[in-house]
């Protein structure tokens, strides 16, 4: 299940005239692996809220670090995961596809909503041990 996501290099291996650098650092050629957690940009955001220094497992694949992360993390670890990966995703596509800039805080505090919302559904109590949201 590769390149089927549409990120900026799939769509120009198909012919869709776009720009493949990054919307984020407008550094690197933006695949899933760099926009998820490569970038420059990203990589603080998860080392905050997943707490851990570096983001590490599963080698440069992002699939694979996920999957791993999914598989061994505990539960808060892999609430904070997903919703850090659907909060980037969405932030990314409002950057590409509706022109929005990038605000870390906005999309930060989206994570935190996120984990509260999910924990509230699942009526799962977990601790929300990053830095104030508010």
């Amino acid at each position: 299940m590769h390149n089927i996501l549409p990120v900026l290099t799939v769509l120009a291996a198909h012919r869709v005239a776009v720009d493949v650098l990054c919307p984020l650092c407008k550094d690197q050629p933006k695949t899933l692996d760099h926009l998820m957690k490569g970038c420059a940009v990203v990589v603080p955001i998860w080392q905050t809220i997943l707490m851990t220094s570096t983001v590490s497992g599963g080698g440069d694949d992002c699939i694979a670090w996920m999957c791993n992360t999914l598989s061994k993390g505990d539960a808060a670890t892999k609430l904070r995961a997903v919703a850090i990966w659907w909060s980037i995703w969405r932030a990314r596509n409002e950057i590409v596809w509706n022109g929005k800039p990038w605000q870390l805080s906005n999309v930060v505090n989206e994570i935190h909503r996120n984990i509260e919302a999910w924990q509230s559904v699942e009526n799962v109590p977990l601790p929300l041990d990053s830095p104030s949201h508010a």
